[in-house]
């Protein structure tokens, strides 16, 4: 059973799902929003964010009731614990490429020439989900208190984690040199360097399984990685929020018709007005 110094994770798993769920109400009014105009279609960059908030919220819930049935009897829910693993995986997967299409062109509409029809990222997404998979039957099977990615194979997944960092930064460098527009740029510098962190999660968490107590360890490392991708999952929702979105991304512009934006500029620095059309 949970040893006495982590019962706290079911209090700590439902605060998770309360707050993702908020998180999941804030992005079904953000697309309310953006179907109240132009198009009436969600940016494809919008539709992922809602689809990783979604899954990570699902991926909660079934890690709530696996350890919750897990305190009472000592096995939980076995059948709720790879859902679990693939739904919060899948979710930090479509932040990637998310993050990648954004470096690319700023822009919020799909890029065919984007990272998703690259067949690596496809390819490092399975590789993740195989090596998870493992790593917890391995652990299982050999009663090893190693965190997943405490392991040979884990360190090769931190690796393709911190390749797509570089590729992000390369390209968000790249968007930067070859812009004039200073919204974007202010983009680049600010908001575009604060979510290349995004890709330091799983090494950080890789770190911490070094230095949690064996007992505690999974659900450690289960606190602080949940906390940080509420962090960064807020702050995709702050920043694609359809007021503020337009202010630095780029979108189809049947997308953008009728929106207010009071303090938006035309060309040549003339107010457009309260109305962008």
């Amino acid at each position: 059973e949970l040893s006495s110094d982590a019962f706290w994770v079911v209090p700590s798993a439902m605060v998770f799902v309360l707050a993702f769920g908020g998180l999941t109400a804030w992005q079904l009014r953000s697309s309310s929003t953006w179907l109240a105009f132009g198009s009436r279609e969600i940016p494809f960059a919008v539709k992922l964010l809602n689809l990783s908030v979604g899954l990570f919220t699902m991926g909660l819930l079934c890690r709530l009731a696996h350890w919750t049935q897990y305190v009472e009897d000592g096995k939980g829910l076995m059948v709720l614990q790879v859902p679990s693993r693939v739904m919060m995986l899948l979710s930090k997967q479509l932040c990637i490429a998310m993050l990648l299409q954004l470096s690319r062109a700023l822009s919020l509409s799909r890029n065919p020439e984007g990272p998703l029809v690259v067949p690596a990222l496809y390819a490092f997404t399975l590789l993740c989900l195989a090596l998870e998979l493992w790593g917890d039957y391995a652990a299982e099977r050999n009663y090893d208190t190693h965190y997943v990615y405490d392991t040979m194979p884990g360190m090769v997944a931190v690796s393709f984690d911190l390749y797509w960092l570089k590729v992000y930064l390369t390209q968000l460098r790249d968007l930067w040199d070859r812009t004039a527009d200073l919204r974007q740029r202010a983009y680049c510098e600010t908001w575009g360097v604060a979510f290349a962190s995004y890709f330091a999660i799983l090494p950080v968490l890789a770190l911490l399984g070094h230095l949690f107590s064996p007992w505690v360890r999974r659900e450690g490392v289960f606190m602080v990685g949940s906390s940080l991708q509420f962090i960064f999952h807020l702050a995709f929702c702050i920043a694609f929020a359809p007021e503020r979105a337009v202010r630095f991304f780029r979108t189809d512009s049947s997308e953008l018709q009728g929106l207010c934006l009071p303090e938006l500029e035309g060309e040549g620095g003339r107010p457009v007005g309260k109305q962008y059309t």
